[in-house]
């Protein structure tokens, strides 16, 4: 199976092997295993629900404190 069949699905975008120069302020960066942009809170809150417990979560935000 698939790394993607075993995503939840969403309503927002989910992205595999997504470049992260172009989220944080110094443009610089490599690729984030999967990057989810939420439609809205529902979204999220269903993600993170069906999300594999071992699956490591970090919240970007703006990206202007974070060096990648």
């Amino acid at each position: 199976m698939s790394a993607a069949a075993t995503m939840p699905s969403v309503r927002g975008r989910l992205t595999l092997n997504a470049p992260l120069a172009p989220l944080v302020w110094f443009k610089s960066g490599g690729n984030a295993e999967w990057l989810f942009e939420p439609k809205d809170e529902e979204d999220l809150v269903s993600f993170l629900c069906e999300l594999e417990p071992e699956m490591p979560v970090m919240a970007l935000g703006l990206g202007s404190n974070l060096i990648v």
